[in-house]
């Protein structure tokens, strides 16, 4: 009786279950994994973060740059044709203003040049532009040839022609101003972000 006593003592001291106290310390509990998981989130939040203002700032920067280069062209265009405005070697083709011809409004010109030396303002058909009006109109700046308005700058807020006259009261200079605006609202203002661009075109042909 004394033998099977101690034979169950023996059985139950092999089958039974160690305590976690009694771990190693390789595993991890429960608390730990929590804590772990916790901490992963966090850190996924804050790089999360991280790239949606990256990513903003990078769009921004973007339109600003499109912004700013489709400014400088629009410019760079309408100056090319103020400055050659007037041209008339043989004095037969232009009369009047000399060569440009300010409409109704300060957003508004109308630029003649005798460029084939003819003695007159070709017409259209001929390919060569000697007659250009340029307008601004519905945040757009039109550049028409007599045939058809090509659209040389868009998302434009304003556009002012300040005209400079010399001694014999003709035209002798242009200031352009154009404003532009981002396409899109920057989310931080909450408003289109703009950017003001100011020459003087000097007119070579008139003026002098």
């Amino acid at each position: 009786m004394e033998y099977n006593i101690q034979s169950n003592q023996i059985f139950k001291k092999k089958c039974q279950m160690p305590r976690p106290d009694s771990y190693d310390g390789n595993g991890m509990t429960l608390v730990e994994l929590m804590v772990v998981m916790v901490v992963s989130t966090l850190l996924m939040a804050a790089v999360y973060a991280a790239y949606l203002t990256q990513h903003k700032t990078s769009h921004v920067q973007h339109q600003v740059g499109t912004m700013q280069q489709d400014l400088r062209a629009a410019i760079d265009i309408m100056e090319r044709d103020i400055r050659t405005a007037g041209c008339d070697p043989l004095g037969t083709a232009i009369a009047g203003a000399g060569g440009l011809a300010v409409s109704t409004g300060p957003a508004s010109i109308r630029v003649l040049m005798d460029i084939d030396e003819s003695g007159a303002i070709l017409s259209t058909t001929t390919g060569i532009d000697e007659d250009v009006r340029y307008t601004y109109s519905n945040n757009a700046i039109l550049r028409n040839n007599q045939i058809n308005n090509q659209i040389i700058a868009q998302d434009i807020s304003n556009m002012a022609l300040n005209y400079n006259t010399g001694t014999g009261g003709n035209i002798n200079s242009v200031d352009i101003t154009i404003q532009v605006q981002t396409e899109q609202i920057d989310p931080d203002t909450g408003n289109h972000l703009t950017r003001t661009l100011t020459r003087r075109v000097r007119c070579r042909n008139i003026g002098l």
